[in-house]
């Protein structure tokens, strides 16, 4: 198969997710860092391929074994534990190169988290194409794989806004992140797919989770409000564009035009109040 079309329908999947992340944001992320984190996503998957090689040349070779149970602990540990790790890896390194603002609180680690792993994700549904041929593939990868590599990344994104000061609390859920990614892998290869598909959406439910907290949490949000006046009758707060109180139905409305967030007088043309900063809807 042609490599730059395999590059190209590889990219639909995290190209979609990203932007179901950046819809969620309090305030939308810089490009460059979104292509940034993206590279580092891939580069990571490069680190994977380099470090299981360099454990084939120690003698330390990471197979899958053949019982049931020493499969589940080479799931958590050489598939889960290692990937993350890497991904881990390549956050850290896009906030110490382009460090994230101080405002962006807990969101700015999810966000970095959640595009690495759609960077190496993405590397991924590369190899698997130009490896079986079928870029039909991508439909499950789409589907599945693609956003389960977000959610458990989430995991330890939302830990890093405060990774300096709580290093355990990082390390607990980059160890929650793998024992949750193996055992979806384990569930997979073992047959048991409703197991997986349950722990597939847990993941989903608690990175939704995630993002709302993050979001309501985030210094970046930009609250909304609307512009009202006041009633001369009754003195109800109506909306702006109502020629008749919706509480009296008097036609007596009085100006100023109001912020209706901080009361402030604000005029009918600007996108946000001037006193209190709301956006108007």
């Amino acid at each position: 198969m042609n490599p730059w079309l395999a590059l190209t329908l590889s990219t639909l999947p995290g190209l979609f997710w990203l932007i179901y992340v950046e819809s969620q944001a309090p305030r939308r992320s810089a490009p460059l860092r979104l292509a940034a984190a993206l590279m580092a996503g891939a580069g990571s998957a490069q680190g994977v391929l380099w470090l299981h090689g360099a454990l084939n040349r120690a003698g330390w070779p990471l197979e899958q074994p053949a019982g049931v149970w020493p499969q589940l602990l080479f799931f958590v540990v050489g598939v889960g534990l290692v990937e993350e790790s890497c991904k881990l890896a390549g956050a850290g390194l896009l906030r110490a190169v382009l460090r994230p603002a101080v405002q962006a609180g807990v969101w700015g680690g999810l966000v970095d988290a959640s595009a690495v792993a759609l960077g190496f994700a993405t590397a991924e549904n590369v190899s698997y194409v130009l490896g079986s041929g079928k870029p039909t593939i991508l439909v499950g990868r789409f589907l599945l794989s693609t956003f389960a590599h977000v959610c458990m990344s989430g995991i330890w994104g939302a830990a890093l806004f405060e990774a300096r000061r709580r290093p355990g609390a990082l390390l607990a859920s980059l160890l929650w992140a793998a024992a949750l990614h193996g055992a979806y892998d384990w569930f997979l290869t073992i047959g048991w797919a409703s197991l997986a598909l349950l722990v597939y959406a847990g993941l989903g439910w608690l990175y939704r989770l995630r993002l709302q907290e993050s979001f309501y949490s985030s210094a970046q949000r930009q609250p909304v409000s609307q512009r009202v006046r006041e009633c001369g009758a009754c003195r109800t707060l109506g909306r702006m564009e109502y020629r008749f109180c919706p509480d009296c139905g008097a036609d007596e409305y009085r100006q100023p035009i109001l912020c209706l967030s901080c009361l402030k007088p604000t005029d009918s043309e600007s996108a946000s109040c001037q006193a209190c900063g709301c956006r108007f809807f």
